[in-house]
């Protein structure tokens, strides 16, 4: 009796022991799974979720692959580590996945698959290294690496989200013959007018204007607001019209420039200033389609400090500053990244492209060579990314080394404003739109001559359009004169669609959401409209 009580107690005991076994083998794989790592070639220090701590060796590179210590690499990535020394053999397993290899063989082993590898396991100084990104994507992480720095970044890999179920299928939609525009909103900003106060020395007034237009995964649009005559915490702001049911008379206000803007940097004498909200002026804004993130671009009038950069949404924080004398063309300029870690932005002004990664000093990626001074329009496409010189008319990929190639001529008299959407580049003239790929293939999108136009404004709730009051001669908020032309009920009618490209400082905005519409800011007339490219024909 006392033997089969002493026996239940054994394996009553060897049970919890496996159960916690299991327990810390899958809070290990968790905790390595969000766990951010940043090495530096030939630097045994490592800092990993913000703590220092030191390698049995420094990463090193073999024929340009990252080499790391095995064991150190795949407990840190909450792997389950082991080594057979008979046949000089490494194993990880975790995350679903028992990766295999042998050191000095050109081939790896992932669930069975063999694989080749860039560079072989390899013993230097008694310590077994493994090539990094082969075992980092093998355990399904994220590798950035700055070929300046040196410095390799791995992050967790952004789980997909569960599909939801499919709606009812609509039935297809065409391509317009003949697209439709709509007017979407009115008081978005009135056009830019010249001030000269000699001969050819003019400026540009801004009493009121928006620009810089994003489109973003829920095809709500966002922009830049500006109102000199609204309280000083409120003059900028980022404005967003929602498609589906947003305002027709109003932008929605979703993020004042005020006090969290406000920050400390380090002047060229390394002396700790501070910079107000009230010295930027926000230029530009960018959209990361993948990560659903918005930054800003703002400019900054003071002799040792000219740009910001910040992520306004989900949440806001600061990216990176440029505390130099640097001059910028933020118009003209892109930002964009591939792994939500490193940030790539232009300077067009000296033909240059920088990688940061937040709270860390930018690094020199790559140098644009052009004739005229550059205006670029960036896209990601099977994971490349892509720029487009619409001044130049060439299409240029970035390589991971910094290097820019020419990859494509574009085929256009003139292109005067561009964006881009997707794995497209979008091109406008003064007769239309155009859809370009990276290949440099121009295809026919929207010509203006085609366009026919709804009147009134678009009310997206009902699908309906609300009559423009004729009694209301406000000509700072409504786009006509009492004496221009009426529509068949009565209505005031807007104007035609024009493109007009003849001076630089007035931007043609547009952007191009994700049903293939175009969203543009008509200055002429200072409305939100879009050009419905896709749907049925009335």
């Amino acid at each position: 009796m006392l033997i089969k009580k002493l026996l239940k107690l054994s394996l009553l005991l060897f049970g919890v022991t496996i159960c916690f076994q299991y327990q810390d083998h899958a809070s290990a794989e968790s905790a390595g799974k969000n766990r951010i790592i940043t090495l530096s070639i030939g630097n045994p220090q490592a800092d990993v979720d913000g703590q220092k701590t030191v390698m049995p060796a420094a990463p090193v590179l073999i024929k340009d692959t990252s080499m790391v210590p095995f064991r150190f690499l795949g407990e840190l990535l909450g792997a389950e580590v082991s080594w057979e020394n008979s046949t000089q053999t490494v194993t990880l397993k975790g995350n679903d996945r028992t990766v295999t290899l042998s050191v000095g063989q050109p081939e790896a082993d992932v669930n069975g698959v063999p694989t080749v590898l860039d560079q072989p396991a390899a013993i230097v100084n008694e310590t077994t290294l493994v090539p990094l990104r082969f075992i980092a994507e093998s355990l399904n992480r994220n590798v950035a690496y700055d070929n300046v720095s040196k410095v390799i970044t791995i992050v967790p890999k952004e789980e997909t989200k569960p599909v939801p179920p499919a709606p009812e299928k609509e039935a297809p939609k065409k391509k317009l013959e003949h697209p439709t525009v709509d007017n979407l909103s009115l008081k978005i900003g009135k056009s830019y007018t010249k001030i000269c106060i000699k001969f050819l020395e003019c400026k540009s007034a801004k009493t009121r204007f928006v620009s810089s237009f994003v489109t973003d995964s829920n095809d709500d649009i966002y922009m830049i607001d500006y109102d000199a005559k609204r309280p000083i915490k409120h003059e900028y702001v980022i404005s967003k019209y929602n498609q589906k049911t947003g305002d027709n008379r109003k932008l929605e206000q979703v993020l004042n420039l005020n006090e969290k803007f406000d920050i400390e940097y380090l002047d060229k004498k390394n002396q700790v200033q501070s910079l107000s909200y009230r010295d930027l002026a926000p230029e530009k804004i960018f959209y990361d389609e993948k990560r659903d993130k918005l930054y800003m671009l703002a400019s900054v009038d003071k002799k040792d400090i000219k740009i910001v950069i910040y992520e306004i949404l989900p949440e806001l924080k600061l990216i990176t500053y440029n505390a130099d004398e640097t001059l910028f063309d933020e118009e003209n300029d892109i930002m964009t990244t591939l792994d939500g870690v490193n940030l790539i932005f232009s300077n067009t002004f000296f033909g240059s492209i920088y990688s940061v990664e937040a709270g860390k000093e930018r690094s020199l990626k790559a140098v644009i060579a052009a004739e005229k001074k550059p205006k670029l329009v960036s896209l990601i496409k099977d994971n490349k990314i892509y720029l487009m010189d619409y001044v130049n008319k060439t299409i240029h990929m970035l390589r991971e080394d910094g290097r820019l190639i020419e990859v494509a001529k574009i085929k256009m008299e003139k292109i005067g404003a561009a964006a881009s959407k997707g794995e497209f580049f979008y091109a406008a003239d003064k007769k239309g739109f155009y859809k370009i790929d990276v290949t440099g293939k121009v295809e026919d999108y929207v010509k203006l001559s085609e366009l026919r136009y709804n009147s009134g404004l678009y009310e997206p709730k009902t699908k309906t359009y609300d009559r423009i009051a004729t009694s209301n001669f406000n000509f700072e908020d409504l786009p006509y004169t009492p004496f221009g032309p009426r529509g068949p009920g009565g209505e005031v009618t807007v104007g035609t669609l024009e493109m007009e490209f003849f001076d630089d400082s007035i931007p043609v905005d547009f952007a191009v959401d994700s049903q293939g519409n175009i969203i543009i800011h008509d200055n002429e007339h200072k409305l939100l409209r879009r050009i419905n490219v896709f749907g049925t024909e009335q």
